[in-house]
């Protein structure tokens, strides 16, 4: 069994897109015209159940980065997952845990990692840390490429944060250790 390329679901790459409007005409068009016409056609043309490169995706957060940096793509990625915990893909999972367990972090943390395994294929496994003095995620596995980009390894710490705050206003998460060589990746939860 050969190597599979790493993909998104296309609903939120093309989510991410629509949302760099967020940042103003001025930054949304220099991001549209660093992505070029291939790519937007690619994605616009994408069904939103369908899946895309996450090289696509990645493009997408990096572009974002390089015209808004880090605060374009905490605001880009929190409206995609904001849009997103109301999408037929989340919705039950989220109304799922919050009807066991109420809105609770550790809970929230825990399912947080069976809805990234929806979003990304073939792109490592997110797992749940709850350890003495340590409270986190854990990607294993992943493509080297995709870790070793910083700019993408925010969008997630972003869209874990966003989907911490349904359940803890104030969380936080943050890239704490990368290894690219290894395909791992650590993000510190704070409640």
């Amino acid at each position: 069994m050969g190597h599979r390329e790493p993909t998104v679901i296309a609903a939120m790459v093309k989510e991410n897109l629509h949302g760099i409007g967020l940042l103003g005409p001025m930054k949304a068009e220099a991001i549209r015209e660093a992505l070029g016409r291939d790519l937007l056609d690619q994605v616009e043309d994408a069904i939103r159940i369908g899946r895309l490169p996450t090289a696509v995706d990645q493009r997408i957060i990096r572009a974002i980065f390089q015209h808004a940096g880090a605060e374009g793509v905490a605001k880009v990625i929190d409206h995609t997952i904001r849009t997103h915990l109301d999408k037929p893909l989340f919705r039950p999972m989220l109304l799922g845990v919050t009807h066991v367990y109420g809105l609770e972090p550790k809970p929230a943390l825990a399912i947080l990692c069976k809805g990234f395994n929806l979003v990304h294929r073939d792109n490592g496994t997110l797992s749940f840390v709850d350890r003495p003095g340590e409270l986190g995620l854990e990607l294993t596995g992943a493509e080297p490429s995709t870790v070793a980009d910083r700019s993408y390894m925010l969008a997630y710490a972003g869209a874990f944060q966003t989907a911490l705050r349904v359940a803890a206003p104030s969380g936080r998460v943050t890239v704490a250790d990368i290894d690219p060589d290894r395909g791992f990746a650590r993000f510190a939860c704070q409640i």
